[in-house]
């Protein structure tokens, strides 16, 4: 497999909303802290995400850049890259509140990125080079048919995690009116709702709190209270967990590097079937 290239949200965004005007960023302290050279690279979690570890894993190369990195080559791009946006989603009426590229953008980023491949390196290649690469998609299944279209055979589809358990959904939860008010617990029907999504996805994501071994926080995030920070809220201002090696969720929404290492093993191997 001589690339990856991913599209989506923040899970899988390599910096892409660096030079975006939105505050959905993650170029400051903490984030990045156990990253290469411990800088905040635009990765909302403390270190690499699934698709570092995917080309790490695969001996293409360490990191998955940001298609909109300015330093990114025509060798980087060759080998692959990524077009998601942090604060995108399947309804555009999400990026244009968040100031986020859609997946209609990076759609055009591709195209784009195409043109480029096959000045550097052919037609023929170029189009050999789509047809063997690994796509992943973490945002949700439209646009597949697009990337069809261009060429793309293999796709690695991310489906929803419980997204009921999630810190922030589970403090919000906990206070609005109910029998359960003030008790933090996993949102139910949010989570019924994940479920149905995903049911005719390939199994990675769900029910994460059984299926990655190890970790002894999974419902407080490591950054200050772990119920609400994340973004620009979550910063070297505020105190963080001891040991976030222990931690399933960096911040309220985002999981740890640690995490995104777990469910790299788990896509080779049920996926791709390598591991």
């Amino acid at each position: 497999m001589p690339a990856v290239f991913a599209f989506g949200d923040s899970t899988v965004d390599s910096g892409n909303n660096n030079g975006v005007a939105t505050i959905i960023r993650a170029i400051h302290p903490p984030y990045g802290q156990d990253f290469p050279g411990h800088v905040p690279s635009g990765r909302f979690s403390n270190g690499k995400l699934t698709t570092d570890f995917l080309v790490s894993s695969l001996g293409i190369k360490e990191l998955l850049p940001a298609y909109h990195d300015p330093r990114l080559t025509d060798s980087d791009l060759v080998t692959g890259v990524s077009f998601a946006s942090s604060g995108s989603g399947l309804d555009d009426a999400m990026s244009e509140a968040t100031g986020a590229r859609n997946l209609v953008a990076q759609m055009r980023d591709f195209d784009e990125a195409m043109k480029r491949i096959e000045r550097a390196v052919g037609r023929n290649a170029s189009q050999e080079l789509v047809r063997d690469s690994v796509f992943v998609i973490s945002a949700g299944t439209n646009d597949i048919l697009c990337l069809y279209k261009r060429g793309a055979r293999k796709f690695g589809v991310a489906g929803l995690p419980p997204v009921g358990c999630l810190p922030l959904q589970g403090t919000v939860g906990s206070i609005m009116p109910s029998p359960r008010m003030l008790q933090r617990r996993c949102v139910r029907q949010q989570n019924i709702d994940s479920q149905a999504y995903n049911f005719k996805l390939q199994h990675l994501l769900s029910n994460l709190h059984s299926s990655l071994p190890g970790f002894e926080q999974t419902v407080q995030a490591c950054c200050c209270t772990g119920l609400l920070e994340l973004g620009p809220f979550c910063n070297s201002h505020l105190p963080m967990c001891s040991d976030v090696s222990k931690y399933l969720f960096w911040d309220s929404m985002h999981t740890t590097q640690a995490a995104y290492s777990v469910i790299t093993g788990e896509f080779l191997q049920n996926v791709l079937q390598l591991a």
